[in-house]
């Protein structure tokens, strides 16, 4: 039999989850306050639950958010309607351009990959699912920044250093902002050797049923191979699957619109600014 002492606990950290998921960053005072503990003893908590990676502390503070582990059990919660609806569309880019395929997520500021179909093509690239990628030097990044308001944009890369990489990476928000611009413009985004001298990377922005962009699918592989006729191309397909992932999750939704996301800001691309 399972101690009442236990359940206590269970309904405390699940107190300090939920209630860190209503306010947003809180230090351990404000945050005992919320849950009706004492300081210390939410302190404990605190730091059990940021151990597992479901709480993250951040600065300046020391403040508390939530953490990457609740993003990562979340997507799994909810892969029917994204990862179950992009995988076959993911595989069939896979099997025409015999390219990585990759699908990432926005948990705050952070840029998740959630899940990846590999070719079975000599020098695969891509990244690991689980892995973070970086927002200022990826297509990924790039073909979801694009499609937030500006000043989410930079609160978001301000948080994350826009380390050089390669000759070619991004390393100042201006020279960035320039960047989302053609994005907006073409529809898609293109990683152009800016994280890696031998890769090049094409990404599309699937929105949420708000009509903002929480995912982004992507191919990648090495420049020799991703020539710019082909990106054009890739570029387009990847439109049309992130729409169809888009239409798919909508349609367990009331009362959503079944017009195409993205196609609607290619129209007017000052939307979000």
């Amino acid at each position: 039999m399972v101690a009442t002492g236990a359940f206590d606990a269970i309904d405390r950290a699940a107190a300090i989850i939920d209630a860190l998921a209503e306010r947003g960053a809180c230090g351990v005072t404000d945050l005992a306050r919320a849950v009706d503990l004492s300081p210390a003893t939410t302190q404990r908590y605190v730091k059990a639950l940021a151990a597992h990676r479901f709480l993250e502390r951040v600065e300046p503070g020391p403040r508390y958010v939530l953490g990457v582990r609740l993003f990562e059990l979340g997507h799994i919660a909810i892969r029917r309607e994204v990862r179950e609806v992009a995988r076959p569309l993911m595989r069939r880019l896979v099997d025409q351009w015999e390219e990585t395929a990759n699908l990432a997520a926005r948990h705050e500021k952070l840029l998740v990959l959630i899940d990846a179909v590999e070719t079975t093509r000599p020098l695969r690239m891509g990244a690991r699912v689980g892995e973070r990628d970086n927002w200022h030097a990826s297509a990924l990044g790039k073909a979801i920044l694009a499609h937030l308001p500006l000043t989410e944009v930079e609160n978001i890369l301000s948080g994350v250093p826009m380390m050089r990489l390669t000759s070619r990476t991004r390393t100042t928000i201006p020279e960035f902002l320039k960047d989302l611009e053609v994005v907006r413009e073409r529809g898609f985004a293109v990683d152009d050797r800016e994280a890696d001298d031998g890769l090049r990377c094409v990404g599309a922005p699937i929105f949420g049923p708000d009509q903002t962009p929480i995912y982004a699918l992507s191919l990648s592989g090495p420049v020799g191979r991703m020539t710019e006729d082909r990106v054009n191309e890739m570029g387009a397909q990847l439109i049309e699957a992130a729409n169809t992932v888009f239409r798919e999750i909508s349609r367990e939704e009331a009362g959503i619109n079944r017009w195409s996301p993205l196609s609607a800001r290619a129209q007017d691309p000052k939307k979000n600014h």
